[in-house]
């Protein structure tokens, strides 16, 4: 551990900011308010930037199992509160590094517009999941009119895609 980590961990010192919004989230499982205080943490605040006007935040790089470590959890406690919380709106992450597992994992700064947002996209997920579907029905339908697949092989197909 180098310097400034160990003085980044040191529990006499500094805060973490958080917001308030989820420590009034009666809904939300007290673990994955832990989780996200502990993410909190390792998002270093940068200064307050005046166009923005918002504190501007690092993403949280911290691994799965430093986040249950600090937290207390199992990994797999982490993974699921993790979960939760991008499915409420708190968080969302990326993926980065070469083997694109190494989670890099943002604070939601307006949680309505956030979640506003994640719903017009499931939505357009959804509905292209759907053309898909449908493109692959049409594509067994016209096997099955050119004698390529039999009967069976196409209820089989059909049942699948549902």
């Amino acid at each position: 551990m180098g310097k400034n980590q160990a003085k980044l961990l040191d529990p006499k010192g500094g805060y973490t900011r958080v917001s308030n919004e989820i420590f009034f989230d009666k809904e939300l499982d007290p673990l994955a308010k832990l989780l996200y205080c502990t993410i909190a943490f390792f998002c270093w605040t940068k200064p307050f930037d005046k166009e923005k006007g918002a504190w501007l935040r690092n993403p949280c790089t911290a691994s799965q199992s430093k986040l249950a470590e600090l937290s207390g959890m199992s990994i797999k406690s982490v993974y699921n509160k993790l979960r939760l919380l991008r499915e409420e709106g708190y968080i969302y992450w990326n993926y980065r590094g070469k083997d694109r597992k190494t989670l890099e994992i943002h604070l939601v700064n307006n949680r309505k517009a956030f979640l506003a947002d994640k719903a017009r996209i499931d939505q357009e997920f959804a509905e292209k999941m759907d053309r898909e579907r449908h493109y692959t029905k049409v594509t067994i339908q016209q096997k099955l009119l050119r004698n390529e697949i039999s009967k069976e092989e196409y209820n089989e197909k059909i049942a699948a895609i549902r």
